[in-house]
């Protein structure tokens, strides 16, 4: 799908989104009118390809519904809730290239985050995941004192705390894949001093995706070392309305609730990310349970309290 078709599928997606239901005939005024193609109408036939288009793209189901005279097109607001981070991210950044025309002449009261560094090597890395071809990078960790060169099998790519991703295994020296030994490693794409693709290619393997893999993980890092726990934390005050709004991990639930406090419950494996996030809400979160991660947090607690002694 080319930028241009995807940019007028978000427009109508956004329209439908916007408006909670919207007649074709006011789409197709609003579309003239916005100038979508340039001022050109907006044809019954395109706009049933368009609808099938934003349905596959973003995984929702558009229904048409009779309002007097007109049909009424809407979407379910549980699919737009539920639709995948990526399709929220291509939104998101369409939307923006859309309206850049507007945000440039106010661009002094518009206010962005540094964008991840790495950028340069998107390209590159999505190209090689979708040829499956490996890459050889040289790579620097704030852990190593000089960089290292390694052949990857480029899994996927993942953005977390404005830092880009590359999620990729080490190149195995056998074909056979009983043998290869599947653990693939985030690289810090800001930490990579050069890329190349080689000409070898890979077979991801089927029961591993990217959604799987990082499913009982919060963050960038997945520590088999420690198992799936249950944990249970309590937020106090106003800071649980942010807690319940921007959840923790997507398997968050919400146990008791009272004026006072809501106690959470997720399912996940601990990570340094975890404790980094539990930590982040300061003296509004207390740990419950599991007992040793409660602790875990109260000894994090007490070194930090140690600094300002």
């Amino acid at each position: 799908m080319t930028i241009n078709k995807l940019k007028k599928v978000l427009w109508i997606y956004n329209q439908i989104v916007e408006s909670k239901g919207i007649s074709l005939k006011a789409l197709q005024d609003k579309w003239e009118a916005d100038w979508v193609d340039d001022g050109k109408p907006l044809p019954t036939s395109s706009f049933r390809k368009y609808k099938d288009n934003i349905e596959e793209l973003f995984n929702v189901s558009i229904t048409c519904t009779t309002e007097g005279q007109s049909y009424v097109y809407t979407i379910k607001k549980s699919d737009i809730s539920d639709k995948s981070p990526s399709a929220e991210w291509l939104a998101q950044m369409l939307s923006i290239e859309m309206s850049w025309t507007h945000v440039m002449g106010i661009k002094n009261r518009v206010l962005l985050e540094k964008a991840p560094a790495g950028g340069e090597y998107i390209a590159t890395i999505t190209k090689a995941i979708s040829e499956s071809k490996s890459l050889e990078i040289e790579y620097q960790s704030f852990y190593d004192s000089k960089p290292r060169i390694v052949e990857v099998d480029p899994f996927w790519l993942k953005m977390y705390n404005q830092r880009w991703y590359l999620v990729a295994n080490l190149t195995q020296d056998t074909d056979d894949e009983k043998e290869q030994k599947i653990d693939p490693y985030p690289y810090s794409l800001d930490r990579i001093k050069w890329m190349k693709t080689i000409d070898k290619s890979f077979k991801s393997p089927k029961e591993l995706t990217a959604e799987s893999h990082f499913k009982d993980s919060v963050g960038i890092t997945v520590d088999m070392e420690y198992d799936i726990e249950t944990v249970q934390f309590k937020v106090y005050g106003t800071q649980q309305n942010y807690v319940a709004t921007l959840p923790i991990h997507p398997s968050q639930r919400v146990m008791e609730q009272t004026d006072e406090y809501t106690i959470f419950q997720m399912v996940v494996r601990p990570s340094y990310e975890l404790f980094e996030k539990l930590i982040a809400q300061q003296y509004h979160l207390e740990v419950l349970s599991p007992k040793w991660i409660r602790e875990e947090m109260a000894s994090i607690i007490d070194d930090m309290a140690k600094r300002y002694r």
